[in-house]
This record gives structure tokens, C-alpha cells and sequence, in this order.
């Protein structure tokens, strides 16, 4: 039987055996072989700044938690360990772990450090300071956006700075607050311990801003991807825990919520499923308000740009275009029927309007466009005129005359000879000049678009595509009554700028 010093010993030697010996709870499952070598990575001191990019739910946190115990109980000398998280709350969960591992019978006849809150010379829910072996241990527990910077405690710089999926899509919603995410993680970066201090980030990306995919590209940091498969549901990166079943399980659920980025970012750890992506993230522009029509005409009541909200709602005349993509098939693996109304302005932006995505009948279907015609007032709409299609373009171009309405675009038939990729990708120019502002909401379509062209559903973009296919801007005017003086519009943005409300002047929109 093996003594208490020789357990020890291979406890310093292996972070996996360690991890096995003082939390079994946590370690039941027989680890994969990549856990040996994100251990490998973690136990290695030479390396200084450590980024790890791994699937949700595959217990990276839980080896990290486990190296930060194996830090503060081997390594010689005072310590000074900062784990951070996306939350404050989050940070704290891994504290409590560490707190509760600490205080174990386990952990006291393994190290002989009998650890508790009275023991303790401070044993808070965010902070703890004890000995060791002798050497003094401090754990602090903040949240993303925190200053690190300057952190010091009795004289000891950090020894070990953990963060831990810092983003998530509540702090990663505009440019700004990712930028002062990494500004603030860098700035803390210089408070290490010169000597030994060490740096490491482990997480799953969120967004081409987000930390752990800037840190990929980073000179002097050491980068580790993994995804639990490949394309083919195959190459598993732990079998015995995530099995090809649930993982294709979990693309398909997923799928069908119109959601495939989170499978591909959760568990393939990619932001694209691939390297050609056409339709980038950092293009979209976001508005949020109501379409009104006033006297006939139509116009934009604009109450958020780029997820910020105006001090005041901005009127814009637009003009209104549709277009509509009837599926073939109502089955529930086939496409939708899409009808995508946009609205365009005299300086070329196109403002997406609620659009109409469902599996249904032929002439349900012709009932909405019939319906969206009444209520949007487009000026044109285009259908693609292939076999069942054309049959619906007739019927409501005929309804639509019984009741005396005419819409240009519905008198001719439209079936296009480019191939659907080609034309597709000419929308890509729209994007990347900034000029469509996508309806805040919007997933199915930020999916369809973010994924494109590997995407099963692409829907959403064949609707948006027939809806620009002529576009013309408004010639009618904003109300008197309602109009804005350039000294008012001004107004409103250096009031806006002075509570930082939103990134740009919507005059530059």
C-alpha cells in the first residue's frame, strides 16, 4: 500500500492524480487524453501566458480549479492567486470549490494543513487569506471588466492569474464593452509576479472581439484549440462522456432553433464552421423602432442604433421593399416560406423589418404576403417564378387587383440564371459598407448569415435578396410638424455622446 508521502509525491508530479485524490466527486469520469495534455500545459511553469480554447462542459473549469489548488499547496514561496470569470458570481463559484476542497478531511491528511474558516486568517466569499505550508495564500474572486491592475497583497505580487470564460453574450454585446474587456485584461497582465508569475485563460469563443480568440494571434502567449468533432460528428474528443449521437443530438436541436453558431462556438470552438465565411459579425449594424405610415407614406420611427437607445426617437422617410421565398415542401425538415421586408433611405441604408419565417401551407402562405402588402405598403416585391411558385404570383397579383391594389415586381415573372451562390454573395458589398442595419432580434437571420454558405437554412438571405433587387430611395418627406432642425439632430448626439450612449452618430449610420 502506498504511504501518505509517496501519494504526495505523485499528487506534485500529476495534476490528474492529484485532482482524483482530493475531489473524486469531481473526477468520476475516466479522463480523456487530452485532459493529460491540458494538464501537461498547466503544470508546465515555463509557460507564462497560457490561452486554452475547449468545449463547454468538458471540465476545463474543473482542471483549472484543480491546478489552482495544486499551485497554492506545492509551489514554494507566498501566493497570490486572482480568479476571474465572466461574473463576479461565477468567480465566486469557483472560490467556494476551492474553499470547500480546502477544508476537506481529504485535503488535511494529504497535506497535513488542517484549513478551515477559523484557521483561516480571512475566509470571505470573495476573498481568503491563509497559510500553507508555512507561506502565506491569497485567493481573490472577480468578475470580467475588474481591475487587476496594481493588485498586491503583503508585499506579493500575482503568482497565478486564472481567467475563466470571461465573455459571454451579455458582456460581449457591442464593440466598446469587448474592447474594454481586453484593455482591462491587459492592463492587469504587468501586476504578475516578475518572476514566476503566470497568466492563463481558458474558455470558448464567443465573438471575433472576444479575449480568447484576440490571445490566438498574440506574440508570447501559447495557444491550445481543441473541438469535441469534426464535421462528420467523428474524431471525438471525449467519447466515454460527449458520444457522436449527442453531440449530432445537440447540432440538430440547436439547428432547429435557427442556433448553429452556439453548437459551432460551444463545441467546435469556432465562430464559422469554417474558413469562408462571406457574412462577418463585425459588419452588422443594429437599429431597433416601428415602421409608420403618415398620410400614404411611409417612414422609419427610430428608437435604437447599435443596441443603444436614442434620448429621443429619430422619423425617417423610407421606401419599403419585399421579397418572398415560398418553401416547396412543408415537411419539418425543409425550408421556409420567408417574406423579408426592408426599408431603404435617401443616404442607401437598408433597415431590416420583422420578417415572416414558418413552415406552411401554399395559399396560408399567399395569405401573409397579401396581408404584409396592406399593412407595409412596399413600392415592389419579387418572387421567384419556379413551378409552384409562379402559380402563387399570379394568385396574389389577382388578389391584390380584386381589391384594387397594384404592386410593381408581381406583373413579371423573375426566375434567375446566375447560380444561387453568385447571387447571394453580391449582397455581401451591403454588409461589409456598413449599410444594413439588422432588427434587434434578428437571430435566425445573424445565423443564416454568420454561417452561410454551410448553413442548412438559408432562407432569410434568398428573401433579403429578392427584396434588393431594385431599390430606389424615398422622395417623400418627414412631416413639418415633425421634422428636426440640424441644431436639434446635433443635440441629440452630443447628448448621447456625453452619457456614451451609443459608438457612432447615427448621421454616419
Amino acid at each position: 500500500m502506498a504511504t501518505r508521502e509517496q501519494i504526495l509525491q505523485d499528487c506534485a508530479e500529476d495534476l490528474l492524480t492529484f485532482g482524483k485524490v482530493i475531489s473524486p466527486q469531481t473526477f468520476y469520469k475516466k479522463s480523456p487524453p487530452f485532459h493529460y495534455e491540458l494538464a501537461d500545459y498547466l503544470m508546465n511553469r515555463d509557460i507564462k501566458q497560457l490561452c486554452i480554447e475547449a468545449p463547454r462542459g468538458f471540465a476545463k473549469s474543473s482542471l483549472s480549479t484543480m491546478f489552482i489548488l495544486h499551485h497554492i499547496t506545492f509551489d514554494k514561496g507566498d501566493k497570490f492567486v486572482v480568479v476571474q470569470s465572466k461574473t463576479a458570481g461565477e468567480a465566486i463559484n469557483r472560490l467556494t470549490k476551492i474553499k470547500e476542497v480546502l477544508s476537506s478531511p481529504v485535503y488535511w491528511q494529504l497535506t497535513g494543513n488542517e484549513i478551515h474558516e477559523k484557521t483561516a486568517i480571512m475566509w470571505r466569499e470573495n476573498k481568503i487569506k491563509l497559510y500553507i505550508n508555512g507561506f502565506m495564500v491569497t485567493i481573490k474572486a472577480i468578475g470580467t471588466g475588474m481591475q487587476v491592475r496594481g493588485a498586491l497583497e503583503s508585499d506579493t505580487r500575482i503568482t497565478l492569474y486564472l481567467l475563466d470564460d470571461p465573455e459571454d453574450e451579455l458582456n460581449c454585446k457591442t464593440e466598446d464593452s469587448m474592447n474594454a474587456n481586453f484593455r482591462v485584461f491587459l492592463g492587469g497582465l504587468p501586476g504578475l509576479d516578475s518572476r514566476n508569475g503566470r497568466a492563463i485563460v481558458i474558455g470558448t469563443p464567443v465573438h471575433e472581439l472576444c479575449i480568447v480568440e484576440r490571445l490566438k494571434t498574440m506574440k508570447n502567449w501559447t495557444f491550445k484549440w481543441y473541438e469535441a468533432c469534426d464535421n462528420n460528428f467523428e474524431n471525438l474528443l471525449w467519447a466515454d462522456y460527449r458520444s457522436s449521437e449527442w453531440l449530432k443530438d445537440q447540432y440538430e436541436s440547436l439547428s432547429s432553433a435557427g442556433q448553429r453558431r452556439i453548437f459551432y462556438a460551444e463545441y467546435r470552438c469556432t465562430l464559422i464552421p469554417g474558413e469562408d465565411q462571406i457574412f462577418k459579425p463585425a459588419d452588422f449594424r443594429y437599429w431597433d423602432g416601428e415602421l409608420e405610415i403618415i398620410g400614404g407614406e411611409t417612414f422609419l420611427k427610430i428608437t435604437s442604433l447599435h443596441k443603444v437607445k436614442l434620448p429621443e426617437p429619430i422619423l425617417k422617410p423610407v421606401n419599403v421593399f419585399q421579397g418572398y421565398d415560398p418553401a416547396s415542401s412543408t415537411k419539418q425538415s425543409a425550408d421556409y416560406s420567408v417574406r423579408f421586408s426592408i426599408a431603404f433611405d435617401t443616404d442607401r441604408n437598408i433597415y431590416c423589418l420583422p420578417y415572416f419565417r414558418k413552415r406552411v401551407q401554399p395559399m396560408d402562405f399567399g395569405e401573409e404576403m397579401i396581408s404584409s402588402i396592406k399593412t407595409e405598403k412596399p413600392k415592389r416585391g419579387h418572387i421567384e417564378s419556379v413551378a409552384y411558385q409562379e402559380m402563387l404570383r399570379q394568385y396574389v397579383k389577382q388578389r391584390l387587383e380584386e381589391e384594387g391594389i397594384y404592386l410593381a415586381g408581381l406583373e413579371t415573372k423573375f426566375n434567375p440564371r446566375t447560380e444561387k451562390s453568385a447571387r447571394l454573395e453580391t449582397l455581401q458589398p451591403f454588409f461589409a459598407s456598413h449599410k444594413v442595419f439588422l432588427k434587434e432580434g434578428m437571430s435566425e437571420f445573424e445565423d443564416e448569415l454568420t454561417m452561410y454558405p454551410r448553413s442548412k437554412h438559408d432562407d432569410l438571405i434568398d428573401g433579403f435578396f429578392y427584396a434588393t433587387r431594385k431599390l430606389y430611395p424615398p422622395y417623400h418627406e418627414v412631416p413639418k410638424e415633425k421634422q428636426y432642425t440640424d441644431d436639434e439632430l446635433m443635440q441629440f448626439y452630443r447628448n448621447a455622446k456625453k452619457k456614451n450612449e451609443f459608438a457612432e452618430s447615427w448621421k454616419t449610420a
